[in-house]
């Protein structure tokens, strides 16, 4: 080749590799969402910004210092690219074990997306089917002529009663244990609270009821088709079934809050919360596996959208929940998650998939408190300011004041005060809460109240999950 040509091939690909750095680095600070449903080109994706990763050791750090968290993991991927991998505060308190990347947590009800994912691949393999009726394809349990499917149990739309908090008989399962079989005898015989597909009422008697459809279709115990068929198509290497005797590195001890600061929480035999929030893991794993699932690794493309699309009931309300996963939006960003709660822990998986980008909290500490810090970080990476608060107007003030019930019966007061408003929950030391346009939130949780005059919608930020009545 001459040289005059070679100089003009070499400034041609010069000036695209030039336009290509410049088309994929938008500024940090700009925020860009698309609709739902359509692809974004890579040119629309934020990118965190430069002091991104000061930012998260600043909230987490804020968490452990105010004395409520005993410890935190928290990983974040963006476009495939790590930009934070990290522990604070202590795994154990006692021992003064830090927390580290590879510290291994109880993540609750993040379990059911697990659960789901093992569902649906014995469904692609023909030995299970979506409209199948339960007590075809489970005849321990009885639907009472219901129509119930496994559908049903997946969206939770089946009626089942919650068997979590079912009097003494729960509270001895959780100190001595129980096998799933009697686990199920806590919720076979109670009456349904509402015909399957005509409401939607989250229960984790549905999620231990896939564990045994699993483990009948399959031929294997639950854990053992976990280990065998869904955390190696993921590469998980620290997620498990977390066997109560089973000695595990790393796991971390867990805490609840009380009166002069943490203590260890209440025991629990995790054979009870089994398939419904029995697993253990990593923050990395767990952003791992959210990029595995929505990439087909575990089950189909296909598959993972019937996951992530909103059930509907028979009335043609739409809910926020698919298939062990909830959709939504935060602040106009599409946004997959779920929490998990359970003594001692708590856990936050969050996949904005039109940003790419993945936030996993894991806390050793019981209460909401993981969801606050995951939507703080979730801010810092999409660029979007924290709240302030803005004066709350007289107008707002007034159609929000007064007192709520709660759906375990609490009383809930909500008081209007020189242009603020203050919650209070019984007894609980008052909250005030900051003006976010016509939304008010607390201050400490980030929760969401929204005065509809004669009811109080409460959420979280990306969903409305209670209407208050006003109490009598």
């Amino acid at each position: 080749m001459h040289k005059p040509h070679l100089a003009i091939c070499l400034t041609r690909v010069f000036a695209l590799l030039l336009l290509e750095c410049t088309v994929r680095r938008p500024s940090p600070q700009t925020v860009r969402s698309v609709p739902e449903g359509t692809t974004t080109p890579a040119a629309l994706l934020v990118l965190a910004p430069p002091d991104f990763a000061a930012r998260v050791d600043r909230i987490a750090q804020e968490a452990v210092r105010s004395g409520a968290t005993a410890g935190l993991a928290v990983a974040v991927v963006e476009r495939g690219r790590t930009l934070v991998s990290k522990g604070y505060g202590y795994a154990n308190l006692e021992l003064r074990s830090e927390v580290r990347p590879e510290t291994v947590f109880r993540i609750g009800s993040i379990s059911k997306q697990f659960t789901a994912t093992a569902i649906l691949q014995l469904v692609e393999q023909g030995k299970l089917r979506l409209d199948e009726e339960v007590a075809a394809a489970l005849p321990a349990f009885p639907s009472r002529g219901h129509h119930l499917t496994i559908a049903h149990l997946l969206d939770q739309t089946s009626g089942i009663p919650e068997y979590v908090g079912r009097g003494e008989p729960f509270s001895r399962a959780i100190r001595l244990g129980a096998s799933p079989a009697e686990v199920l005898a806590l919720f076979r015989d109670e009456p349904f609270d509402f015909e399957p597909g005509t409401r939607w009422a989250y229960s984790s008697s549905n999620y231990h009821l896939l564990g045994l459809l699993v483990e009948r279709a399959s031929g294997m115990a639950y854990a053992e088709y976990l280990e065998k068929n869904v955390f190696p198509r993921a590469g998980l290497k620290a997620t498990r079934y977390c066997d109560d005797a089973a000695l595990i590195p790393g796991r971390a001890a867990g805490y609840a809050s009380g009166e002069g600061g943490l203590r260890n929480a209440a025991a629990i035999a995790m054979a009870v919360p089994w398939a419904a929030g029995g697993l253990c893991s990593t923050a990395p794993d767990l952003a791992r596996w959210e990029a595995a699932l929505e990439q087909g690794q575990v089950v189909s493309r296909e598959s993972y959208a019937r996951m992530i699309k909103p059930s509907r009931t028979r009335d043609g309300k739409t809910n926020e929940y698919g298939f062990g996963l909830y959709t939504g939006r935060f602040a106009g960003h599409r946004v997959v998650w779920h929490g998990g709660y359970i003594p001692g822990f708590s856990a936050e998986a969050e996949r904005y998939a039109d940003d790419d980008l993945t936030v996993v909290v894991l806390r050793n500490t019981e209460g909401p408190l993981v969801a606050t810090i995951a939507e703080r970080i979730a801010r810092a990476a999409l660029g979007i300011p924290e709240l302030a608060g803005q004066p709350v107007p007289a107008e707002l003030g007034r159609r929000c004041e007064g007192a709520y019930t709660t759906p375990d019966g609490a009383r809930l007061s909500l008081e209007w005060r020189g242009g603020k408003v203050f919650a209070r929950r019984g007894k609980e030391e008052r909250v005030e809460l900051l003006r976010d346009g016509d939304v008010l939130v607390a201050s400490a949780t980030l929760r969401r109240y929204r005065c509809n005059g004669s009811t109080l919608s409460i959420g979280d930020g990306k969903r409305w999950y209670d209407d208050l009545p006003r109490a009598p």
